[in-house]
């Protein structure tokens, strides 16, 4: 049975659709019960309830006379065989995986597996203009296909892929090698802050579940490759090996356009994949950098293409494009998106050349239950709902929006007549055309869903970049092929390819830059605004052909790049429809601090962000509606991107927009090094620091404080110097500064050189209630006894630790003195390996809320003066206790 040729057919051709066919109706039903498996009901009660079902459709048309109630029972059994499945596999996994060893703090392990990525050295430098000077060591990083893990005398087999990281750079690993390897064993680490991305599922998804530090090379042993036991695996392994050689042939080492190669057309991430994944992700085309059905769909028709000009016979042709697409399959990386893609591929192929000719929902179908049979919690991931959704959304919607396109430009009478060559050219465009914005259309929800984000770049960068992805993929295919037959013939098509792959990256790279090409939601709407949206799409998609019921649907055009959609008439569904998308619409809002009504919104809310060591406290204030916003520093010690990754997407989730002033607290760049970032995104009225921030930075032009200081001047900010005596006043907030004094603490050159005797306090307090906030640096005892000296009645119901928490008896007495509610403390990993407040008698003075532990905290203060205070991450049993707790306000001095 031969497929009709797509140059003879006319618009009015529809594909053959089997919506409700028995295998959709079976995938449906298969998702239903992946989805009930959420309740964690043991396998044996959905069993039970399968049985029921099954016994229901048997019993049910001899006693009810309705044969279509067994289908029905038929279905609900297929669902419960889902779950039973999913909570089976689940539990095969909780013994078998590696993750089974991982736990909340790190262990000491002995590992043996197969390095399964290549090896990355990390570069010292961070990007950004304040980049290098955060000491960033060379590392070595590589996944591991796990074998076998220590536990108690011998080692036992375990399954599953780590990422391995090693603290220096360590020549001579190669992707295929077997190892030995010592190192901490721990889970990856959930974000601290709310808005942060979670990388965890996408790592997992990749069959990657924690992650091996290793201090040193000198942990690693290499073992000889297995006889039997891993064979395919190695063989697989150095398979893909020589063709990312062959790829790489002749292309310059560690840039950006090598990454981005080696990733589209191999599926292997290199160093610098994660700032072009980004841009990609703002331009709305994240896609194109891990290999999907698109990537093999053109890889197949390339084949199918020279086999069948070769041969003359289409099925041969299919057989080798099936052939070829196992072959590639070998050569990627063992992951499930790439899996899953090429099922979908495969049943294809397969179908064509066996001259089944299944229907294309049919193929879905198949694919959907064999990718979640195989890992039934892909259902839940973002890859695998966008895949498949969109590809579902064209098969079923592309062909009858084209032809509603067609129909404006031609009479009805004409669309059964032979199509002109100019004519089926218009025709494939308009087929295109809609294919995007079908695509767009059914992405939008997900992406806003998944990542906070609406990218409106897609909608015009997709048709536009397709095409250079298309010749990327050829070209590279070709590379590869001749790489490994012939090596210099292989070299000669790098500079084209290289010369591809920028014009690539710099179109997405303007488009994510463009001003409101990305909409950033900050807080990510709920799974209700999801299944409303769809909805909604999915009606306008299914009614584009209908002149009536396209009336209801005028709010469309408001959607970038759905204007497109025909028969929007003028009329009174017109209300309806914008009104239907207003509501829609309203679950993109902010829904903290700025949408509470004003009679139970807090009048002071203090946000300390988890940054590990350094420091980043935002204070927001309200009076009546009127309201005010500051940050009390934005640096990280170890986060070279600090405010990219960790402050703005935490200030976005809590729905700031503006900053009335930003507060560098002293010199040290953990302190400041996300300022830049900060100011670029949000409007920030003015950056005050101490006087001897602005003296140090004159005198070194090129320190981390001399670089920050004209990137600030050269943006057009004010830049003043704060000082003991200074006070501000902004909607329910006053501001006062208690040091440094006018006079510092003199050396040699008359001017103050110790940030830490330099560094701000400031006092903020709420005039409604009177509550305070004192916000320290990293000031020492003198300067402490100092501050004491001069407040001698000094008091604050919320205070943050100095110095990130570093525990000395002048520091105790100090806060005994302040009596505070609540303590907060900015502090990561390596400071909090021994808690010396724990250890000390200060532990009960007042709660005390480490970031580290906590995440972000947040401390509210109501109209009547209570306090309460919740943490982003969860605590023990007894933190979980306290947790939202009142905390009486202290009297007043």
């Amino acid at each position: 049975m031969s497929s009709p040729d797509p140059s003879t057919s006319t618009p009015h051709d529809a594909p053959r659709h089997a919506i409700f066919s028995p295998l959709v109706l079976a995938a449906c039903a298969w998702i239903a019960g992946v989805a009930l498996s959420e309740l964690n009901l043991p396998s044996s009660v959905w069993l039970s309830l399968g049985a029921l079902a099954v016994l229901a459709g048997v019993i049910s048309p001899r006693l009810l006379n309705q044969p279509r109630l067994t289908f029905a029972c038929a279905l609900v059994a297929v669902a419960l065989t889902a779950a039973a499945w999913t909570a089976v596999r689940q539990e095969a996994e909780n013994t078998t995986s590696i993750r089974a060893y991982l736990q909340p703090q790190p262990r000491l392990v002995v590992l043996t597996g197969v390095i399964a990525s290549p090896p990355l050295t990390r570069s010292r430098d961070a990007p950004g203009p304040l980049g290098h000077f955060i000491y960033q060591p060379r590392t070595t990083n590589f996944a591991l296909d796990v074998e076998s893990v220590s536990q108690g005398p011998g080692l036992r087999p375990a399954r599953g892929g780590l990422i391995v990281k090693i603290s220096e750079e360590t020549p001579g690993l190669k992707l295929g090698q077997r190892l030995t390897v010592k190192g901490w064993l721990a889970p990856f680490g959930a974000p601290g802050n709310p808005g942060q991305r979670d990388y965890r599922a996408i790592l997992q998804s990749r069959g990657l579940e924690g992650e091996l530090a290793l201090p040193s090379g000198e942990q690693l042993q290499i073992l000889p490759p297995n006889t039997w036991g891993r064979t395919v695996d190695a063989w697989r392994i150095a398979a893909a090996a020589a063709a990312l050689s062959a790829l790489n042939l002749g292309l310059p080492e560690q840039t950006p356009t090598t990454a981005f190669l080696d990733a589209v057309l191999l599926g292997w991430p290199q160093t610098g994949i994660r700032n072009l994944y980004e841009d990609f992700q703002r331009a709305g085309v994240a896609h194109i950098l891990s290999i999907s059905g698109a990537h093999l769909v053109i890889l197949m028709g390339l084949v199918w293409a020279a086999a069948k000009l070769a041969t003359g016979q289409p099925r041969i042709a299919a057989l080798l494009a099936l052939l070829t697409l196992g072959l590639y399959l070998l050569v990627l990386p063992a992951q499930v998106p790439i899996l899953r893609a090429g099922l979908m591929a495969g049943l294809y192929c397969f179908s064509y050349a066996t001259g089944r000719q299944w229907r294309a929902l049919n193929l879905l179908a198949a694919a959907t239950l064999g990718v979640l049979i195989l890992w039934p919690r892909e259902l839940f991931s973002p890859g695998f709902q966008l895949s498949f959704g969109i590809v579902a959304g064209l098969l079923i919607f592309t062909q009858p929006l084209a032809l509603r396109l067609e129909r404006w430009r031609q009479p009805l009478g004409e669309l059964s007549l032979p199509l002109r060559p100019w004519a089926r050219w218009r025709r494939n465009i308009l087929v295109f055309l809609s294919a995007n914005v079908v695509a767009s259309l059914i992405a939008l929800p997900l992406v806003a869903y998944h990542f906070g984000m609406i990218c409106l770049g897609g909608f015009l960068l997709s048709p536009l970049v397709g095409p250079v992805i298309s010749l990327i993929l050829a070209l590279g295919y070709c590379k590869i092929l001749l790489g490994l037959l012939a090596p210099v013939a292989g070299a000669w098509l790098a500079h084209g390819l290289d010369g591809l792959g920028a014009v690539a990256i710099a179109a997405v790279g303007n488009v994510a830059h463009w001003p409101y090409s990305v909409i950033e939601l900050g807080r990510p709407p709920g799974a209700l605004w999801l299944w409303a949206t769809q909805a909604l799409v999915i009606y306008v998609l299914a009614t584009s052909g209908r002149q009536k019921s396209l009336k209801l649907t005028a709010g469309v055009p408001a959607l970038p790049g759905a204007g497109v959609l025909p028969g929007v008439l003028p009329g009174a569904g017109v209300g309806a429809g914008l009104v239907a998308w207003l509501v829609i619409a309203a679950g993109l809002l902010p829904t903290g601090w700025q949408m509470r009504t004003q009679a139970h919104a807090p009048v002071l809310a203090v946000n300390m962000l988890d940054v590990g060591d350094g420091q980043c406290v935002l204070i927001r204030a309200r009076d009546g509606w009127q309201s005010s916003a500051v940050l009390f520093d934005c640096g990280s010690a170890q986060q070279a991107e600090v405010g990219k990754r960790t402050i703005l997407p935490a200030l976005r989730y809590l729905g700031v927009r503006k900053l009335d002033a930003v507060f560098i607290s002293q010199a040290n760049i953990d302190h400041f090094n996300g300022c830049l970032d900060v100011v670029d995104a949000l409007a920030v009225r003015t950056v005050y620091v101490p006087p001897g921030a602005i003296w140090k930075s004159e005198a070194d032009k090129q320190s981390a404080l001399g670089v920050l200081m004209d990137h600030l001047r050269a943006r057009g900010l004010a830049v003043r110097a704060v000082e003991r005596g200074w006070t501000q006043n902004w909607p329910g907030l006053k501001i006062q500064a208690l040091w440094p004094t006018p006079e510092g603490s003199e050396d040699l050159d008359g001017r103050n050189n110790d940030p830490q005797e330099d560094a701000l306090v400031l006092r903020m307090e709420s005039p409604a209630t009177g509550t305070r906030v004192l916000l320290h640096s990293d000031l020492k005892p003198p300067a402490l006894a100092a501050l004491q000296t001069a407040y001698p009645g000094l008091h604050a119901e919320i205070v943050n630790l100095p110095a990130h928490g570093a525990y000395n008896p002048p520091i105790e007495n100090y806060l005994r003195q302040l009596k505070p509610a609540v303590m907060l403390q900015s502090a990561g990993a390596r400071r909090m390996r021994r808690d010396r407040w724990q250890e000390s008698t200060a532990r009960d003075l007042a709660p005390r809320l480490a970031t580290h532990h906590t995440g972000m905290a947040e401390v509210l203060v109501g109209p009547e003066g209570k306090i309460s205070w919740t943490t982003f991450k969860k605590q023990n049993a007894e933190e979980t206790a306290l947790r939202d707790e009142e905390i009486k306000n202290q009297p007043n001095d």
